[in-house]
């Protein structure tokens, strides 16, 4: 009885940390640093619309060559939901609508370019060749890789029920991925 508790306790915290983590990526201004010259982007603003602007932090200190410069706007899309920098700093992607689009792009918003739809922004490999990315199919997560140098887009991890999956994370190498998983089998929604 006490491990039926501390399971349903368990499973309860988790629901409860995924709706806190929705909320915050959600309600907050998303962020991310270009590693290529030291530029730091955001998304402005909660309301509509929503768009990425960068701007040159100069020596960390906010005051470099450019570092009291304006934040440029980089994007002009209307609504940027989530923002990833590559580990290099050589392009950046971005979910946007329709819900799920997720679009890949130069440092400074050019060349952009729609790598998926239906899904959920995951993370660069740690070489920022590929996009991993979370897709829904059937309501059930599915972990999808996109190769940004061949241009494929693949799964690489299928679930036989329904789920939420999220937090992927490379390995440092660059051989592993792993993520959070809750099953929700039988159309339960995981409640």
């Amino acid at each position: 009885m006490a491990h039926r508790s501390h399971a349903r306790l368990a499973r309860t915290v988790s629901i409860v940390l995924c709706l806190l983590v929705a909320l915050v990526v959600f309600a907050t201004s998303a962020f991310g640093q270009s590693s290529k010259d030291l530029r730091l982007a955001f998304i402005n603003g909660f309301s509509a619309p929503q768009e990425v602007f960068t701007v040159d932090p100069g020596n960390g200190q906010g005051n470099g060559a450019k570092g009291n410069a304006p934040p440029e706007q980089i994007t002009h899309v209307g609504e940027v939901l989530q923002l990833r920098w590559s580990p290099a700093g050589n392009h950046f992607a971005i979910q946007t609508l329709p819900f799920g689009t997720i679009v890949v792009m130069a440092p400074d918003g050019s060349d952009p370019r729609v790598v998926a739809t239906d899904a959920f922004l995951g993370e660069f490999s740690p070489d920022g060749n590929r996009l991993a990315l979370v897709r829904e199919a059937g309501g059930k997560d599915d972990i999808w890789v996109v190769d940004l140098v061949a241009g494929g887009f693949a799964p690489i991890v299928t679930f036989a029920v329904e789920g939420f999956t999220s937090h992927l994370a490379w390995s440092p190498d660059g051989t592993r991925l792993a993520f959070d998983r809750t099953e929700c089998p039988g159309g339960t929604g995981c409640s």
